[in-house]
């Protein structure tokens, strides 16, 4: 047991082992906000006292700098904080504080922020984050329910340059709540005709072919409380040739409506555009211009294939490409290239059959160009132990959507082309394009890899938990091992049973029992042992 006890003992130790004593200044509550202020205190006035020293009022306005950074995770209350008058710079970055609560039932309301500030510090750059857009809606700081429920909203902003947190409790009860404004589309898109789609943005233009005498129109509400105007929705229309003005129309759960415009132009068959606006290289540059048709550039002997792409002016245009081969595809072709000449021939003919050629001459080469290396690749926190002869590399990366490459040319006349370093996934390839003046181009790829950190807040509640865990597990086996003790035997005074109808024998003054035979005090008049009389 009393291992036991001195368990206990270690967990309550254990437990409350980093707990610090209340601040001994009564203008601060949490404790930790107050020994990030005794150590700016100690920083101004090179002191080093502790939490047991109660700061001045006179003091404490002389605090130019509060860098909190330290305590990232442990501050909660920053009750005191409008006592440091004399603040031009705070940090309080990596906590998140409670703001007040709000409950609304049909009207708008304010949330009530409860960080109190020195005057001449505010908080600027707010932004909000609802956790159920359900629930409520935001118009600048206003708060609007929409349904009974409850949901969160972050607010994150900057003072004097440096993040601060405050998160507050939002609760939407009973009564009428307020109609969702919602009235607008998640998606919108016709049958034929391309443009982006932008839910804010209510107006669109698109062109289609002759042959197109009719769309469908596709959209999708972005609330569901939200509904089509009858004879405005989804739907397939005729169209004239020239222009045709599609709409689609959403009310709102209170009525409001809006209209998403689409200006459809149906061309007569007539036009003739056969220009190209751009012809997209994977490897290698021109200078394009649409009034060029002939094309001369070189790529390295490393270079075995390449992506060619035309765009045209027109949309109503086609585009075909075509390699040495003989292989004919509509916008864009990877051709595969052998030593010396290679010609790809781009055809665009427009709706009314008129047709122009661009033709490029790729020249690979059958020699290494000096010009076209590089002699490092320098990559933030990363080393890919780069060399100049080699020029495939694999990389494990963090989680990282972009990383900064900076690619040093062998050659200072030379240039290079970075391509794929974004939105950077599993298998991702960044190629860099290195080209001497001639045009040579050569290949170094970066074959992304990612793997994940764990974090360490995350490590250190692991820890504590598996102490925990152990500390029971020794609880239960010495449970068990003290359950299993042999008790020591009691000592039973062994008795002498008498033959029947033996007489009381009397030794001194004492009388022995006739039934079990214990010696008794003379004066007994039944035995201490059986209970019989003597």
């Amino acid at each position: 047991m009393k291992k036991i006890r001195y368990i206990f003992l270690f967990m309550i130790l254990f437990t409350f082992s980093n707990v610090n004593a209340a601040p001994s200044n009564s203008n601060f509550i949490d404790d930790n906000f107050y020994s990030c202020i005794i150590d700016a205190y100690n920083s101004t006035f090179n002191k080093n006292v502790d939490v047991s020293y109660s700061i001045l009022p006179e003091e404490l306005v002389q605090i130019k700098t509060l860098d909190c950074s330290n305590y990232s995770g442990k501050i909660e209350n920053l009750t005191g904080l409008n006592k440091l008058y004399g603040l031009t710079s705070i940090n309080l970055s990596g906590n998140t504080f409670l703001g007040g609560s709000l409950k609304l039932t049909t009207s708008s309301g304010s949330l009530r922020s409860n960080i109190n500030l020195p005057s001449g510090l505010s908080i600027t750059d707010k932004t909000y984050k609802i956790d159920d857009t359900k629930v409520v809606k935001m118009d600048g700081d206003k708060v609007y329910p929409l349904e009974a429920g409850s949901t969160t909203i972050t607010m994150t902003g900057k003072i004097t340059g440096n993040t601060i947190v405050e998160k507050y409790l939002i609760t939407v009860v009973g009564g009428t709540i307020r109609k969702s404004n919602n009235s607008k589309l998640s998606s919108l898109y016709l049958s034929n005709g391309e443009f982006s789609f932008d839910s804010d943005v209510k107006t669109y233009a698109t062109v289609v072919d002759n042959s197109v005498d009719k769309v469908t129109i596709n959209a999708t509400l972005s609330d569901k409380k939200s509904s089509f105007v009858q004879g405005y929705g989804p739907r397939t229309e005729k169209l004239n040739i020239g222009e045709n003005r599609l709409e689609v129309k959403v009310k709102a759960e209170d009525d409001s409506e809006s209209s998403y415009i689409i200006n459809v132009i149906r061309s007569d068959g007539n036009d003739r555009n056969d220009r190209l606006v751009n012809i997209e290289l994977s490897v290698g540059k021109i200078n394009f211009d649409p009034d060029t048709y002939n094309y001369n550039f070189t790529v390295a002997s490393n270079v075995d294939e390449i992506d060619v792409k035309g765009v045209s002016e027109s949309t109503l245009a086609k585009v075909y490409v075509s390699d040495i081969l003989g292989s004919e595809k509509e916008d864009k072709i990877t051709s595969k290239l052998k030593v010396g000449t290679n010609k790809i021939i781009i055809r665009v003919v427009s709706e009314s059959n008129n047709e122009k050629k661009y033709s490029l001459i790729i020249t690979r080469e059958d020699y290494d160009s000096n010009d076209n290396y590089l002699s490092n690749i320098v990559i933030n926190n990363y080393n890919i132990n780069f060399s100049r002869n080699k020029f495939n590399y694999d990389l494990n990366i963090k989680n990282e959507k972009t990383l900064t490459i900076n690619p040093v040319l062998e050659n200072n006349e030379s240039t290079f082309v970075i391509n794929g370093n974004e939105n950077l996934k599993n298998d991702s390839k960044i190629t860099i394009n290195v080209s001497d003046k001639e045009g040579s181009t050569r290949i170094y790829t970066i074959n992304i890899h990612k793997s994940f950190d764990i974090d360490n807040t995350l490590i250190k509640l692991i820890l504590i938990g598996i102490e925990f865990i152990i500390i029971i597990v020794l609880l239960i086996i010495l449970a068990i091992r003290s359950s299993k003790k042999p008790r020591k035997p009691k000592k039973v005074r062994p008795v002498k049973k008498p033959k029947n109808n033996a007489p009381k024998k009397i030794v001194g003054n004492n009388i022995t029992c006739k039934s079990c035979g214990t010696v008794n005090d003379s004066r007994s008049k039944t035995c201490y042992v059986c209970g019989n009389e003597l």
